[in-house]
């Protein structure tokens, strides 16, 4: 019997969640490729491309890493968790702290190994749908 006001998000809504972050996190890329100067953009027919290589793709990177982390600590979602309407929460069901952010959000590099396989195995084969950065942080992803 579950005696929380919360019920565990679906592995569905996380894997979802989670694609929509990964395109977030593109354009993010995409935007400070620009920015940076790195990308090329000519609006005439519409033709943006970006390659981000280097101390780009480094800054970019960790620009994107201090961005959802942020996210998750102020609101408890990411974009991804917005649009699928699900939010983080720590195991005793209170909003997370930034050291839970930073570690879920550090572990999601890890997770993406294999093209998030790794990850999505990890979800699938656990009871409360916790990925890495779950169970390293002792958080809980939860339908709002």
């Amino acid at each position: 019997m579950n005696t929380t006001p919360y019920v565990i998000a679906s592995a569905w809504k996380r894997i979802v969640s989670g694609i929509i972050d990964v395109i977030f996190q593109i354009l993010c890329l995409g935007l400070f490729s620009l920015i940076a100067g790195v990308g090329e953009q000519s609006f005439g027919t519409f033709n943006v491309a970006f390659s981000l290589q280097g101390w780009p793709l480094s800054v970019g990177l960790l620009l994107c890493f201090i961005l959802l982390a942020v996210m998750e600590y102020k609101t408890g979602k990411t974009p991804g968790k917005y649009f699928l309407n699900i939010k983080v929460l720590s195991e005793s069901y209170a909003a997370i702290d930034l050291k839970q952010a930073l570690l879920r959000n550090l572990a999601r590099y890890i997770d993406i190994l294999f093209f998030y396989l790794l990850g999505l195995i990890i979800i699938l084969c656990t009871k409360e749908n916790q990925r890495f950065g779950d169970i390293l942080a002792r958080t809980y992803v939860v339908d709002d």
